[in-house]
């Protein structure tokens, strides 16, 4: 596993690899995995933009969506505006779904939207806790 301190960059790709993210499935914008990330952000409320500084990886449920895919897709073009990381879904009752248009403009911008698995299994739960960011944070 990679060494973790302050002067070292935590990508989209580190965090993937670590496990700490459980089982995943990069949708689109796999250009985007080099990305940084300085910060996980829980996106839960319809509007998030005061509280994101550029460089998050965005969870979410779907659930500020109301199930509007529409709603999603201006979610995510201000995501993207906003300089976020990475799009990370947990698909549930929630989630509206991703459109093509969605994977579109996140290859275009080379944004990963990655689909977080629905599991939450008792091995990966030492993963979580060992994630990479948390080391950098702490560093």
């Amino acid at each position: 596993m990679q060494q973790v301190n302050k002067n070292t960059s935590v990508t989209v790709e580190v965090l993937i690899d670590s496990g700490c993210l459980g089982e995943v499935d990069v949708l689109a914008g796999s250009r985007g995995l080099k990305r940084q990330v300085r910060h996980l952000t829980v996106l839960s409320t319809p509007d998030p933009w005061d509280w994101l500084e550029g460089n998050e990886m965005v969870l979410t449920t779907g659930y500020f969506a109301g199930g509007n895919s529409q709603t999603l897709f201006e979610t995510l073009k201000r995501l993207i505006d906003k300089g976020i990381s990475a799009f990370c879904y947990k698909e549930d009752r929630h989630m509206p779904p991703i459109s093509i248009e969605m994977l579109e403009l996140a290859d275009k911008n080379n944004l990963p939207i990655i689909r977080l698995s629905s599991e939450n299994r008792e091995d990966q739960k030492q993963k979580r806790a060992d994630c990479p960011i948390n080391r950098h944070q702490a560093a």
